[in-house]
């Protein structure tokens, strides 16, 4: 019985202290003849006018703040005067501290409401001005709204805050401030002082600044390439300025890469800005691609375009190809790459239109491509049978070699016979040896056998054959 009693005295205890942590300012009232202890920020916040206003605009808060204080007696009579009295002084600090959390947390979603009232409130409360971690909150939701008030109020804390808490808090606002105002931001790039932490803040600013106004973005990064800032931010921050601009003017974009001189530079933007105007008008794309004079990025522009947008324009990109590599101006296994992956069949009926030289590796492509979409079907099979002797012959077989021998080695070792190329050949057989399964290891020998081979190379082979079943197969048969 007793113990009962206990544990519900403990019991109305607990409650009563949870309760308190739920009260905002009505155990001074009624605890004032124990301790006259007060929180000087907590009054002076109540006396604002945002808070007071609150209160006429909305009656109904009158009757929560007397439901607060009914809770209050309650609490207090279930703590017990003794114990109030006993522990006041642990109690009030409680109170003191989840008041003024409460008061940081509605300080910071006022910031994204009511940035002005705002700031009228926390101009009078130099503690919490200083915060560092309240400032950077509220920084952050008042520059969307009004960017330049926002940098005055940490302005302020100047000389009150370090250099490296100063630099942080405005490095955290930044790209907030450069959403809001760009122009306003690029006054205070030169305010950052870390170099790295600039480089972040040059790249959001033009990610900021082409939402806003693609012609002043590019006189800001004119302005930064004649201070001498890292090339290679200016160039990302170029990068992100025209691709952001190119749906909307792409005049301006193609007008603005011609007179760029750095050779670096035009590598990285023409083949993303070619495909990505493709996207909308590829002739004008291809055209203004090829009146670039760099021949290397003019190449890399054109093989881009082939590779985003072969599988959508077949034909057209394919007479590019063509009409590229009989300039010798093209890399014939990229491109054909892209072609063959999506239309291998297209490729295959117009193999004759490529230039000679560049048949081999269309050749190779397709036989890879029909491959790995359909397998070693009797189309390729068929086609490959229809190729005349020479390289574009041999290319294919290897292809199909390669990717028979798993299957049925002594296909692939009859067909890896037939290529011409008589050094090409002897590689091939040598890999189809490797290659192939151990258990059809037996089979190799036999369609070699059919296979014309210099002695030398034959020899080699057997060797090859004999090493890896002494090697793989005998302990098989004959264990330890």
């Amino acid at each position: 019985m007793k113990n009962s009693q206990l544990i519900f005295k403990i019991a109305l205890l607990v409650m009563g202290f949870l309760l308190g942590f739920q009260i905002r300012g009505g155990f001074t009232e009624n605890s004032h003849a124990h301790k006259n202890q007060s929180s000087t920020s907590v009054k002076d916040f109540r006396s604002t006018r945002f808070s007071s206003h609150a209160d006429k605009d909305h009656p109904a808060r009158h009757s929560a703040s007397r439901s607060s204080l009914a809770n209050h007696k309650v609490s207090s009579d279930i703590l017990s005067d003794r114990l109030l009295e006993l522990h006041h002084g642990d109690f009030q600090k409680i109170m003191k501290t989840k008041e003024e959390e409460g008061i940081r947390e509605f300080l910071i979603l006022l910031a994204s409401k009511d940035p002005d009232e705002l700031l009228t409130a926390i101009s009078n409360h130099p503690k919490l001005s200083k915060d560092p971690g309240l400032l950077l909150s509220i920084m952050n939701g008042v520059a969307l709204k009004n960017p330049i008030s926002a940098y005055e109020l940490l302005a302020k804390q100047r000389g009150v805050l370090s250099p490296e808490l100063f630099n942080s808090i405005l490095n955290s606002a930044f790209s907030s401030i450069a959403k809001s105002d760009p122009r306003f931001a690029a006054t205070l790039i030169d305010e950052i002082t870390n170099p790295k932490d600039k480089e972040v803040a040059m790249i959001e600013l033009s990610e900021a600044w082409i939402r806003k106004d693609t012609k002043e973005a590019l006189e800001w990064l004119n302005q930064v390439m004649q201070s001498g800032a890292s090339s290679e931010t200016v160039e990302l921050c170029y990068e992100k300025i025209m691709l952001g601009s190119v749906n909307h003017d792409p005049l301006m974009v193609a007008q603005t890469i011609s007179k760029i001189e750095s050779s670096k530079l035009l590598q990285r933007l023409v083949p993303a800005l070619g495909a990505k105007m493709a996207e909308t008008n590829l002739s004008g794309a291809i055209e203004w691609v090829k009146s670039i004079p760099n021949q290397d990025v003019r190449q890399a522009g054109l093989s881009k375009i082939i590779d985003i947008h072969a599988q959508a324009h077949p034909e057209p990109l394919f007479d590019l190809l063509v009409s590229e590599l009989q300039k010798g101006d093209s890399k014939p296994y990229l491109d054909l790459s892209s072609l063959t992956k999506h239309h291998a069949d297209f490729v295959m009926k117009n193999l004759s239109s490529l230039p000679t030289t560049s048949q081999p590796d269309a050749a190779e492509r397709i036989a890879l491509s029909i491959v790995e979409r359909d397998g070693l079907d009797s189309e390729l099979v068929s086609w490959i049978h229809k190729l005349p002797p020479g390289d574009v012959f041999d290319r294919a077989t290897e292809v199909y070699a390669l990717n028979q021998i798993t299957r049925n080695a002594k296909n692939a070792v009859e067909f890896a016979g037939q290529i011409g190329n008589s050094e090409a050949r002897a590689n091939l057989l040598s890999r189809l040896v490797e290659d192939a399964k151990i258990d059809t290891i037996s089979q190799l020998g036999e369609a070699l056998a059919n296979v014309e081979l210099e002695s030398a190379v034959r020899e080699q082979l057997n060797q090859q054959i004999t090493k890896r079943t002494a090697v793989e197969l005998t302990p098989l048969v004959l264990p330890n």
